[in-house]
């Protein structure tokens, strides 16, 4: 196939629709593309005392798209409730489903929404926050050192489909990821040889800056941001950093 990024063979480990998305994407400029979702997402099921936990919720913080779909069954009860957005997608999505969305971090990470959030009033504001299982739960120290009570849900739980799978990348010129998890689960399914080859020689394309920090600390030397959390992004990063080229 001919394109811009024909001769790159690009792994993607996004999961979902989002992951496939991107996958045909590239696919349409040419590329080799394998799609490797190293990322399970299991939704838990809701609290006995779900009612009693959302009253009186003055915010709901959404650092996902999963956090939103799974408060959703309740949102005709917090309609009017202020929401902080973790990302643009993630802002559009929730205005999208109707929520009042009056802050979002633009650059896409939770660190950089509690930043800005820090100037709001938080004395006796109560903040639902449905997370996932791998989320960091002192991230919103902050906000409670404000004022603000915390009402943290597990709303799903992070799985690794990878499990004891021994992947072979061989030829591999660029990896796509999502998440610092995808990256763990990823690396976990490599053996030595191939791990060092890919963080020596491969391009890896991030979809932010907590994903590509955590590329750097495992020792990736070739490691590119997207300018925007999104397939858009990545796309143009991949079209930046790859096109013109072809693997040695």
């Amino acid at each position: 196939m001919q394109g811009p990024l024909a001769g790159q063979r690009i792994v993607v480990t996004r999961p979902g629709d989002a992951g496939l998305e991107l996958a045909v994407m590239l696919e349409g400029l040419g590329a080799d593309v394998r799609h490797i979702p190293a990322i399970e997402i299991d939704f838990t099921p809701p609290l006995e005392d779900m009612k009693a936990m959302l009253v009186g919720t003055d915010r709901v913080l959404f650092s996902s798209r999963h956090g939103i779909e799974a408060l959703q069954p309740w949102a005709e009860g917090l309609r009017r409730v202020e929401v902080l957005a973790v990302g643009e997608k993630t802002a559009r999505r929730a205005r999208d489903a109707g929520w009042n969305v009056i802050l979002e971090s633009h650059r896409g990470g939770l660190q950089d929404l509690v930043k800005e959030a820090r100037f709001l009033d938080w004395t006796g504001r109560v903040l639902v926050w449905p997370t996932g299982s791998l989320s960091d739960r002192n991230a919103l120290e902050e906000l409670k050192e404000l004022g603000a009570e915390l009402r943290i849900w597990m709303a799903y739980e992070t799985r690794n489909p990878l499990g004891a799978s021994h992947i072979d990348l061989t030829g591999t010129t660029a990896l796509v990821f999502a998440s610092p998890s995808a990256l763990h689960h990823l690396e976990g399914a490599l053996d030595e040889r191939q791990l060092k080859t890919l963080r020596g020689g491969a391009q890896a394309l991030s979809i932010g800056r907590t994903t590509a920090a955590a590329l750097r600390d495992h020792g990736w030397c070739h490691v590119h941001v997207a300018a925007r959390p999104s397939n858009e992004g990545l796309l143009a990063l991949a079209l930046e950093f790859l096109s013109g080229s072809r693997p040695s």
